[in-house]
């Protein structure tokens, strides 16, 4: 008897304990107290350099090839506004110069580089600038450990020799902080929502002066990928805001950014064009004789289901017997589970089975491969397609129109609405030397954003503002 209670008294010695005299309530108290008085500050000026890891965005699917990046915020605690500087860099020599601005109940988003949305300043409907704040106030484990204990769910503790940790239940999944016992400064911090997981990683804790202490690191996983990790570069804490920060752009014309209902315009015989899909997208669909041809499948099942009920309205009885994928990137390919349920043929270059395989899930596409260049054609038609060597995407290619001479392609080349020209960046350099090598006649470039009559004199005009 005696050997049994001291074997079950150095089995509890090894096993988790379920701390019983501390709630999960007093010890997030703790924990937030251990970075100092935040309660203090009424407005905070943050940058980082931040590295981005993105395989549904960059090159290779197959080999991330990491982005260098500039992050920065200023966030007025007391009236509940910021503002928000990203400089994002992304292969092929995109940039994207971009700050938000919410303020006065509004958001507000504009383009410093020009090239993406030229000189509107849009207006954002809905709460997308309080879903901003949040995703900034996440950076930080204060704001972290504040939110869950503000949350008035059903909160758990349970430490170890190594470790404290505070699971959370939410209505969508669980919430799981991991604590250094020694200093109660956050480790970790998992979100999993149905079978997406998000991690977060702090390490380097800093102090800021006496009163503040913050992590100079922070990892962001998704699914156990590595997303992006930040290196704190500044971080100053502020009694009062400044409020010229909060100013709106001059020079900038106030659009309101909506998503107008889908609608169908025929350009040419057979082929219509449908605009503004989530907001700034743009793809053709081809009525064929027995069949539909659709370009991309964007963002999401959501968005592309929109479009595919578009064109059962607008061509009734007509199945969608095609879907060109130009590239792999996820915003071009997010809704292809919805076309391949509709019994479509991918019509892609090899390099995009992975990719396709994984968005589509257990579904099985068929695809149409080619390398190089293809020809697809009926009694009425002829629709060909030209692979790219370029540095934005593997295997990205586009569609032409011969009769029409139209181009269709996506991020070979984006141009503002307002037609603001802008130097063509590497990639869109790569496409006018491919085009004009190849003898490629063609009255009009649509592009998969922004504008959708880009001339060649237009397109011109970019190559040599790039020169």
């Amino acid at each position: 008897m005696y050997r049994l209670l001291l074997l079950f008294s150095v089995v509890s010695l090894l096993l988790p304990r379920v701390a019983g005299c501390q709630s999960a309530d007093s010890l997030l108290r703790k924990a937030m107290a251990a970075n100092g008085h935040w309660e203090t500050i009424r407005a905070f000026d943050y940058a980082t350099h931040r590295t981005s890891y993105n395989r549904w965005q960059g090159y290779s699917f197959d080999c991330v090839q990491p982005e260098q990046d500039e992050y920065e915020v200023y966030v007025d605690l007391e009236h509940r506004r910021h503002w928000h500087h990203t400089l994002a860099h992304y292969a092929g020599g995109y940039v994207f110069n971009t700050v938000r601005i919410n303020r006065d109940a509004g958001y507000y988003v504009y383009d410093l580089g020009l090239w993406r949305t030229g000189k509107a300043l849009l207006k954002v409907p809905g709460d997308l600038g309080e879903a901003n704040r949040r995703i900034i106030l996440s950076s930080f484990p204060y704001f972290i450990l504040k939110e869950m204990l503000d949350s008035g769910d059903s909160l758990q503790v349970q430490t170890s020799h190594s470790e404290i940790v505070v699971r959370r239940i939410t209505g969508t999944g669980t919430q799981e902080l991991r604590f250094h016992p020694k200093t109660l400064l956050l480790a970790s911090n998992k979100v999993i929502t149905g079978s997406a997981v998000k991690e977060q990683y702090f390490d380097a804790y800093t102090h800021v002066g006496a009163l503040y202490s913050l992590p100079g690191k922070m990892v962001q996983k998704q699914n156990g990928e590595d997303v992006l990790s930040d290196q704190l570069v500044r971080f100053l804490p502020l009694a009062a805001a400044d409020t010229t920060r909060f100013s709106l752009p001059a020079g900038y014309t106030l659009q309101m950014d909506t998503t107008p209902p889908l609608r169908a315009r025929a350009i040419a015989k057979d082929v219509y064009l449908v605009e503004k899909v989530d907001g700034d997208r743009n793809v053709l669909f081809i009525n064929m004789d027995d069949q539909v041809l659709l370009t991309e499948a964007p963002v999401s099942g959501r968005v592309t289901r929109g479009i595919i009920e578009l064109i059962h309205r607008t061509l009734p009885g007509k199945p969608i017997g095609y879907v060109h994928l130009s590239h792999f990137h996820n915003d071009h390919i997010g809704g292809i589970g919805e076309l391949v349920k509709e019994g479509a043929a991918v019509i892609c270059t090899p390099s995009m089975e992975k990719p396709v395989r994984e968005m589509t899930g257990g579904l099985a596409p068929e695809f149409s491969f080619f390398n190089g260049h293809k020809i697809l054609e009926d009694a009425h038609h002829r629709i060909e397609f030209f692979e790219v060597p370029n540095s934005h995407a593997q295997g990205l290619s586009f569609l032409y129109l011969p009769a029409e001479k139209l181009i269709y392609e996506g991020d070979l080349l984006s141009m503002p609405e307002d037609a603001v020209v802008t130097p063509a960046f590497k990639v869109s350099q790569e496409f006018y030397e491919y085009i004009h090598q190849h003898n490629i006649a063609y009255k009009q470039i649509i592009g998969h954003h922004g504008l959708t009559i880009i001339t060649p004199a237009l397109f011109r005009q970019a190559i040599d503002a790039g020169r």
